[in-house]
């Protein structure tokens, strides 16, 4: 039973298990070693338990020859049931693809427990991806993935999907054209910004991105693209509708930092942006989002952002007149074994 001072001490200076991206191998295997946070205790003094499995593949203990010795087989018996203690004295599990087919992104999540006063571990996450660490993804092979189109007054959410082979950077895709410019005679710029909206398997917490990359390819149909949009404007945005005390917050990332993109004419392009607070994101707080931000965000706010996403957009509305804009391989992606840095 634990004391009450020691339960008192969990509830101030709570350990952290630490949320951890593990790349499978070519055979689509990975090693992976479960890790907490605690200021005044080491690793060594906790047990850690599996509390979810995954969803795609298995988890296994690792066998007695190995874990002892280093010797072959590396896995030993699954782990079936939640809250399953880990046997491995270095803490390690063995996670394996069901019958050598590579999931998409899988998580498990774990905690661990401290052995002399109890004190529980927060949940840690375990985010696993193939090893093109794609993380999110659409390339329009079958269908939309419904990618939809929000702000513009006329296309009303429908986005069209095309098969035709373009360039090599451009084969199935997703389209929208501008078919309504709100505008009047004293200002004639668009005043309805449309942008292509993700789908949900993009969204939620997908915090482990943070230092990976956002790509997609761009490409133009139509449009003057000697009339472009102040390149103020924002090129993809990041929205937390409840972050901020549940005001909001986003990260936009302008035009202007994207040089492609600033120089864009319409031909087929791939872009790639770096999902860091360095690399020339802007933060804007308050759901009302009034002003042009020019506040870098810090690192904890960009990830913050990140674990409770609710909306990427990436802007389809270049021009100030017509265009028809066409997106191609979205991705989200992060590529090598990393542990997400601790945030409050």
């Amino acid at each position: 039973m634990v004391s009450i001072q020691h339960a008192v001490k969990c509830l101030t200076i709570i350990p952290i298990a630490l949320h951890q991206l593990v790349i499978l191998n070519s055979e689509g295997n990975s090693m992976i070693t479960l890790k907490v946070y605690d200021k005044s205790f080491p690793s060594s003094d906790f047990s850690f338990y599996i509390e979810n499995l995954p969803t795609y593949g298995e988890v296994k203990q690792l066998s007695q020859v190995y874990s002892s010795y280093g010797y072959d087989p590396i896995d030993g018996y699954r782990i079936n049931t939640s809250h399953s203690v880990v046997t491995d004295t270095k803490n390690r599990i063995y996670y394996k693809t069901n019958h050598g087919v590579k999931p998409p992104r899988d998580t498990l999540s774990y905690i661990a427990v401290n052995k002399k006063n109890g004190c529980v571990s927060t949940q840690g996450l375990i985010t696993i991806a193939p090893d093109t660490g794609i993380l999110a993804g659409s390339d329009f092979l079958i269908n939309s993935e419904n990618w939809n189109i929000v702000g513009n007054k006329e296309i009303h959410g429908v986005v069209e999907i095309s098969h035709t082979s373009i360039t090599p950077l451009l084969s199935h895709y997703i389209y929208g054209s501008d078919n309504i410019v709100n505008s009047n005679t004293k200002d004639p710029k668009d005043k309805s910004i449309w942008y292509f909206q993700a789908p949900d398997k993009f969204l939620g917490n997908i915090a482990i991105a943070y230092g990976g990359q956002l790509e997609f390819t761009i490409a133009a149909f139509s449009g003057d693209f000697s009339k472009m949009h102040p390149l103020s404007y924002y090129a993809v945005i990041l929205e937390c509708t409840i972050c901020n005390e549940e005001t909001g917050a986003r990260l936009g990332f302008p035009i202007a930092n994207i040089h492609e993109l600033s120089n864009f004419t319409g031909k087929s392009t791939k872009i790639i942006i770096s999902l860091n607070e360095y690399s020339g994101w802007l933060l804007d707080v308050g759901i009302s989002y009034k002003d042009v931000s020019t506040k870098m965000p810090n690192k904890c706010e960009f990830i913050n952002i990140l674990s409770k996403l609710s909306s990427i957009k990436i802007l389809g509305d270049l021009t100030v007149w017509y265009e028809t804009i066409a997106l191609d391989n979205i991705f989200v992606k992060n590529q090598l074994d990393y542990v997400l840095p601790i945030c409050n």
